[in-house]
């Protein structure tokens, strides 16, 4: 049976914010009727709720959600997924984001391939190019399809499959209140606080469960200010497709695969295979803190360890210089069994940092370094100046 996903608008307090992405979901392509639930949290701007209950969705029937206590983002964003039990598939936007015209054409197609594979657990629409655990850029590897399948969570535009949320469900029952620290995931994510994408990275991580991922990203994020943005940013704007195209999904065994660490899974596969019964770490972004677990570790990062054999950092994505065996000194195969100490390396930092920032003029990095700096410093100031 086709499943068809319901939409969730997620409002709280910024009015301008929910209206801009309703107005985008309005006049967006739908082929069939389709549910819109506009969901308004307790405690907010009286006039969201208003806005919420004006609107006219001219696609089918429209349903608007409130409560009698303020629940706060996580335990309202699990609450309207679970809708996604109901319907099949539920897609949900926070109001800081905005989709592409043709958003619904890609999720519906995705989860209707993706439905009775338990691997995938649920669809992005927005396709990360920063990797915000290390600060640097990420450029997946591309092939002849239109997606690939990671373990990178983005709530900034996604779909849940109610199956897999289901599953997931009866597991936050259970680690809730008891979510021990993992490897495997990033360390930051354990810190977050609130969040439940921290619940969800976990999930997929220890089940071995992935989301698809779009090349061309089917949504985009404004960062608007609100209860967790203090303030408003374009960095996680991202290119939008803008245009209408029957999607091609890679079945799971075709698909490019990445990890939590927005680490290669196939670059991974392949070291193993050219160093049979070795444990392979892959860390280009250098996020890893358990090297002593592996035997073998590919990274661009200053390691205490034996270097095996150098890459060069050139070509893009990283990988691509394994591959393709260029020379240089930025990128090490680590014998994690040699402990070896190494002289710092000036030119690697710089090789590293012209490689995500390509031709940032030095005046234009002092100006971004001293605003950055002065506009911390405010906020130190304002801080001592409440107390």
């Amino acid at each position: 049976m086709e499943i068809k996903p319901v939409i969730i608008a997620i409002g709280y307090n910024r009015l301008d914010s929910l209206g801009r992405l309703l107005d985008a979901l309005e006049n967006a392509y739908y082929e069939d009727e389709v549910l819109l639930v506009i969901s308004i949290d307790y405690g907010g701007d009286d006039k969201v709720t208003e806005l919420a209950r004006e609107f006219v969705w001219t696609h089918g029937e429209k349903l608007v959600k409130t409560y009698s206590g303020n629940l706060g983002l996580r335990k309202h964003i699990i609450q309207c997924a679970d809708l996604s039990m109901e319907y099949g598939a539920a897609i949900i936007f926070e109001d800081d984001i905005i989709p592409s015209p043709y958003f619904y054409k890609y999720v519906k197609q995705a989860v209707n391939f993706y439905k009775d594979d338990e691997r995938v657990f649920a669809v992005s629409l927005y396709s990360q190019v920063w990797n915000g655990y290390s600060n640097r850029v990420f450029v997946p590897l591309k092939n002849e399809y239109d997606a690939f399948i990671s373990q990178i969570e983005c709530s900034w535009g996604e779909c849940f499959i109610g199956e897999r949320w289901k599953e997931f469900k009866e597991w936050y029952r259970q680690k809730e209140e008891n979510l021990p620290y993992d490897y495997n995931v990033p360390h930051a994510v354990y810190e977050w606080e609130n969040s439940r994408s921290k619940y969800l990275l976990y999930y997929i991580v220890e089940k071995g469960k992935y989301y698809l991922t779009p090349y061309d990203s089917l949504s985009t994020n404004f960062h608007s200010v609100g209860v967790h943005v203090s303030r408003a940013s374009s960095s996680f704007q991202v290119p939008l497709f803008y245009g209408d195209k029957e999607f091609n999904f890679p079945q799971f065994e075709n698909a490019l695969k990445y990890d939590a660490f927005f680490e290669s899974v196939d670059l991974k596969s392949r070291l193993e295979k050219e160093h049979p019964g070795c444990k392979i770490c892959i860390d280009y972004y250098g996020l890893h803190r358990d090297y002593a677990s592996y035997d073998l570790c590919f990274s661009s990062a200053d390691l205490p360890y034996r270097i095996v054999k150098s890459y060069g950092l050139e070509l893009r994505p990283p990988e691509l210089n394994y591959y393709y065996d260029v020379k240089g000194e930025d990128l090490f195969l680590y014998d994690i069994s040699v402990s070896e100490k190494h002289k710092r390396r000036r030119q690697h930092h710089y090789n590293m940092l012209h490689y995500d920032v390509k031709d940032l003029q030095w005046v234009d990095s002092l100006f971004y370094t001293l605003y950055e700096w002065w506009l911390k410093l405010k906020k130190s100031l304002w801080k001592i100046s409440c107390k």
